[in-house]
């Protein structure tokens, strides 16, 4: 899992966005 110790506008995005595909790919794996 990916930490929030980055306080930066760019960062954050950056986190959003590995967290949207983590959770996606979590909901792939309970599909099968």
């Amino acid at each position: 899992m990916y930490e929030q110790h980055f306080h930066w506008p760019p960062f954050g995005s950056i986190e959003l966005i590995c967290g949207s595909m983590f959770s996606g790919k979590t909901e792939e794996l309970l599909r099968r």
